[in-house]
């Protein structure tokens, strides 16, 4: 049985959360956005057992590693933010090619990531961190080049099938995270069944030789052996079923 993906999930009701964004404006509504989003796909997910029912605990640890990936992005486009802050304090400082430089500065004051950060559990941390991601993608990738300072704080509706799209590459990312990580397991699984397995005759060896050579030379000489000795033997001998081995042709072997 196939695991089922995040993107399979999310391509099943992205056409309900795009009706609930077409009448946002970013960055005017970064954080309803982000809220609508985030919200949304916890319904989605949460919805959906299979998929966390699917999951082995390295498995959620890999997705909580995955959540991280995203919050630095997001952090990563906060600090690039805060850097440009300069320009809503005095935008005579900052030129245009600043400005189209620095595709980051619409982010500024829109209080993305605060969700993300607030949502307790882990599914509220997933949709969170992908929702904060995908307004940081499509402000930082949205903004046209000839914009001028003073236009970059122009309200625009949001462009839903092109957010919508950012929120799948998303998706399917962490899908592809997970995917290359149950690769690599199953690979590290085959090459140790290939190996041979640890058993008894191969660790003991040199006993069961041992044990083999005494066994040809009391069948050799059976009437010249003491009672004791032949009695002795025997149980020894026989004592090798019970750990599923015994003597055939003069050697130690498996049952």
């Amino acid at each position: 049985m196939s695991n089922k993906t995040l993107t399979e999930i999310f391509d099943s009701h992205k056409e309900e959360l795009s009706k609930k964004l077409a009448n946002y404006s970013l960055p005017k509504d970064s954080k309803e956005v982000q809220a609508t989003v985030a919200d949304a796909l916890s319904n989605m997910f949460e919805n959906d057992g299979d998929y966390r029912q699917s999951l082995t605990q390295s498995e959620d640890y890999i997705l909580q590693c995955a959540i991280q990936l995203l919050r630095a992005q997001q952090n990563i486009a906060s600090e690039i933010a805060s850097m440009a802050s300069a320009y809503n304090a005095n935008p005579k400082q900052v030129s245009e090619k600043n400005v189209q430089n620095n595709p980051y500065i619409p982010l500024t004051g829109t209080g993305i990531g605060a969700i993300a950060g607030s949502i307790l559990g882990t599914w509220g941390a997933v949709c969170g961190a992908i929702a904060g991601t995908a307004i940081a993608v499509y402000l930082s990738t949205g903004k046209k080049k000839s914009e001028t300072p003073k236009e970059t704080n122009v309200i625009r509706t949001i462009n839903v099938n092109a957010f919508i799209n950012i929120i799948g590459k998303i998706c399917e990312s962490i899908d592809n995270l997970m995917e290359t990580y149950r690769v690599q397991v199953k690979r590290i699984q085959n090459s140790y069944e290939q190996k041979e397995q640890p058993s008894l005759l191969n660790e003991c060896s040199a006993l069961f030789s041992q044990i083999a050579n005494l066994h040809k030379v009391i069948s050799a000489n059976r009437e010249g052996t003491p009672t004791k000795v032949l009695n002795a033997s025997d149980m020894l001998f026989e004592s090798l079923e019970n750990y599923g081995l015994a003597i055939k042709d003069g050697k130690v072997v498996s049952e």
